[in-house]
């Protein structure tokens, strides 16, 4: 069950599956075919313990998370020449969501409904591998979504799902799954440490160094002049940096959000308390070798990227989760890293103190210049008016 934390925001809403199915369900894994050719069927029946993400993407605390569910994963793929649109129920109950039952007894007719785990919309919250808005797939693209039951502790061969036809437009019908008796157990990844790579969907991430340092920043608008630019951060902050590398099929954007009020990340201690805050530079400086915008990270290539937080008071062992979202994948990256709470060396600002006098000394060069130049037109100017005057003077005499 999902621990006592989330209980304001998730909730075990019963469903009614009353009735014999009017026809056979699909067998696990195989599909029903929708009218505009929508593949529909069940990928997965997995018990395992889910991470979540709030209503911006913000990756939660991994306790707030906690508690096995049942997870009934639905797979739909586009077999159509034209775009499929997916409508996600996961704030539906009841009839109007997707349904977990036992089969009927053959004798009267009844079976026993599995609760479902649904959540308050105005929270946002959902899993790192649900899709909570309405979204178009493409010819021939397939999309996974997970739907979080109770756990049915039951005796039985086979479970039923039901799934409203409408999730693909195809209002008119129920579509119907056989399910395995059990859900299978899944473990969760156990996380990296540094310098380990963590793989989801073709998307790697590693983390090849975490410290204390003075952060050297840069302008995010080259263009601009600063009398005093900023050099480095005012005190030492903790440094996570890390290498992202596409080793699937396809490009895959990034958005880092390095400068928004609210990132896909979470990093906290291993012994718990409040996550340590995320430090967010204004929009005039940016971190030397931070990923400023979304980017496109395509097939092969790896980009680097950093990341700042607070620090620590002390030499312990980091949580950092990133939610795949931030990657365009699903799931969860986690790592556990070392942190040392070493002072650093203060920087050597020398070469910045003066880094606009060259600008200063070219900008009074060329206004100097410019000024030599206008003395010169008007010499020459003085100069002209003096020959005609001459040469009024030379017609006079003669």
């Amino acid at each position: 069950m999902v621990v006592a934390c989330l209980a304001a925001t998730l909730s075990l809403g019963a469903v009614a599956c009353a009735g014999k199915p009017p026809v056979p369900p699909k067998a696990f894994q195989v599909a029903e075919v929708a009218k505009n050719q929508a593949n529909v069927s069940i990928d997965a029946f997995e018990l395992t313990t889910p991470d979540f993400v709030d209503g911006n993407k913000q990756a939660m605390r991994p306790m707030e998370g906690q508690g096995e569910v049942a997870i009934v994963r639905l797979k739909i793929h586009n077999a159509n020449s034209v775009p499929i649109s997916y409508k996600p129920l996961h704030y539906e109950e009841g009839k109007n969501s997707i349904q977990l039952c036992t089969n009927p007894n053959p004798e009267n007719g009844d079976r026993q409904n599995f609760k479902s785990v649904t959540f308050e919309a105005s929270t946002g919250i959902h899993t790192t591998n649900q899709t909570t808005k309405v979204t178009e797939i493409p010819p021939g693209g397939t999309l996974y979504d997970d739907y979080l039951f109770e756990n049915p502790v039951v005796e039985a061969e086979n479970l039923v799902v039901l799934v409203p036809g409408g999730i693909v437009g195809d209002v008119e019908k129920t579509y119907r799954f056989f399910v395995p008796g059990k859900p299978k157990k899944v473990e969760p990844e156990e996380p990296k440490g540094l310098n380990e790579i963590s793989t989801i969907d073709g998307l790697s991430v590693k983390i090849t160094q975490v410290s204390k340092e003075y952060a050297e920043l840069e302008e995010r608008q080259k263009t601009k002049d600063y009398k005093y630019p900023y050099a480095y951060t005012k005190e030492p902050i903790l440094v996570i940096h890390m290498t992202i590398t596409n080793t699937s099929g396809q490009a895959l954007s990034y958005e880092p959000s390095h400068t928004a009020n609210t990132a896909g990340i979470i990093l906290e201690s291993t012994g718990g308390g409040n996550a340590f805050k995320r430090i967010k530079l204004d929009s005039k400086m940016i971190g030397k070798g931070q990923v400023m915008n979304k980017v496109t990270i395509n097939p092969g290539e790896s980009i680097n990227d950093v990341y700042f937080f607070e620090t620590p008071g002390s030499d312990q062992d980091l949580v950092f989760n990133i939610s795949g979202h931030i990657f365009s994948v699903r799931g969860m990256y986690r790592f556990i890293l070392p942190y040392k709470n070493k002072t650093p060396e203060e920087p050597d600002l020398k070469p910045y103190l003066h880094a606009n006098d060259n600008k200063a000394d070219d900008k009074a060069q060329a206004e100097e210049a410019e000024a030599n130049a206008d003395d010169a037109k008007d010499g020459e100017a003085q100069g002209d008016d003096a020959k005609a005057d001459d040469a009024k003077d030379d017609k006079a005499k003669g």
